[in-house]
């Protein structure tokens, strides 16, 4: 799995796009790198991009994820997007996201759709 992140500081964004198979160990990897940027906050707006990643999709890799989210001291006040672009892949993030219990996390197909990060939930 590879990704790379942007932080627009003057935006208080966090743009963070995943490619190839994820896995946990990636994901935790991406996130603690992230946190150690200097210009990272943990209360920035945050998109997470899978333009052709392939998701985690089994319930113990997803407890694992929401364990790791749960342990990090980010504020959620920043409000948080996923694009997931295939059909495949947003009906796995959406379950991933019902398993986690993450309210806070809109999941939309598009970067249009993302345009002003909407907080009226998935599509």
């Amino acid at each position: 799995m590879k990704y790379q992140f942007e932080i627009e500081a003057g935006e208080r964004l966090v743009l963070l796009r995943y490619s190839g198979q994820l896995t946990v160990e990636g994901l935790k990897q991406s996130l603690d790198e992230l946190e150690r940027h200097p210009d990272f906050d943990p209360g920035f707006d945050f998109i997470a991009d899978y333009p052709d990643a392939k998701l985690v999709d089994s319930p113990g890799d997803n407890h694992r994820i929401a364990e790791d989210v749960s342990s990090r001291s980010w504020t959620m006040t920043g409000r948080r997007v996923m694009i997931a672009r295939h059909d495949s892949e947003f009906g796995k993030g959406r379950r991933a996201l019902g398993l986690l219990q993450l309210d806070h996390v809109n999941i939309v197909r598009t970067e249009a759709r993302c345009a002003g990060m909407a907080e009226s939930g998935s599509e």
